[in-house]
């Protein structure tokens, strides 16, 4: 009976350990499966969390774009000029190139009377010149970029510290900054156009409304003063004419009794 019972012990020890392990294996499990639905919380919590940053709502690839857009147009159209035009401007350039001569420069430099070589040095000298000048006008441009570079970065850190709704709305570069401030004058502008001919059409209908208000109610009194003075004219004189031809039968009747 002991040793049935020391089995029954074991037996029973092993159970709970089976027991034990199999929940322990189901939480693990279960972990595993919620641990996606958690981590995509939290993700969205974070992104919630994380202020609204604005676009902006022009930037200098605006420009690039539309240039580049350009380009391709241009591109396009001189493969397809090419295409349709070569087989005519080819035999053309064939011939025009077979008349030159095989060095244009030495025969033009010979009827002149100069030498090719002192040509070619002037022309070098020249292209070293505008090199040099170009290199110049790049490092000066470099170095008043920086400075105006600086200047409106600082000019939109100020304005999106009044303003932090609006932050990232304007670019911190000088090229997004000029191309915004060209952009906000241009619709200013619109919108000044625009508003200034409203403003011109209701008052222009405002003046054609009282000119035909009071105008015609004017001319209308007038014309109705005038009408009753020359009734009152055509009345006095049709009166004069009908007491007019008394005197004259007077007259005949003396002319008559002298007789």
């Amino acid at each position: 009976s002991r040793s049935i019972l020391v089995r029954r012990t074991a037996h029973h020890q092993l159970n709970s350990r089976q027991a034990v392990s199999v929940a322990a294996m189901r939480a693990v499990v279960l972990c595993l499966a919620l641990a996606p639905a958690v981590l995509d919380a939290k993700a969205d919590k974070a992104e919630k969390a994380k202020p609204a940053t604005t676009k902006p709502i022009i930037t200098t690839d605006l420009v690039y774009g539309t240039f580049e857009l350009f380009y391709d147009i241009g591109d396009e159209v001189r493969g397809f000029v090419a295409k349709k035009a070569g087989p005519v401007v080819a035999p053309l350039m064939d011939s025009v190139t077979a008349k030159l001569p095989k060095d244009p420069l030495a025969e033009l430099t010979a009827m002149v009377g100069v030498k090719k070589a002192v040509v070619m040095g002037h022309a070098n000298n020249v292209q070293g010149a505008l090199l040099h000048a170009k290199a110049i006008v790049a490092e000066q441009s470099a170095n008043a970029y920086e400075p105006l570079n600086k200047l409106a970065h600082s000019a939109v850190t100020f304005f999106e510290r009044k303003m932090p709704k609006y932050a990232g709305l304007i670019p911190k570069t000088l090229g997004d900054v000029a191309v915004f401030v060209i952009y906000i004058l241009t619709v200013l502008l619109i919108l000044l156009y625009v508003t200034l001919r409203i403003v011109r059409f209701v008052l222009s209908m405002a003046c054609r409304i009282f000119c035909c208000i009071c105008c015609c109610g004017c001319c209308c009194r007038r014309r109705q003063h005038k009408s009753s003075e020359k009734a009152s004219a055509k009345g006095k004189a049709a009166a004069k004419g009908k007491a007019a031809p008394a005197p004259n039968g007077k007259a005949a009747d003396k002319k008559k009794g002298k007789h």
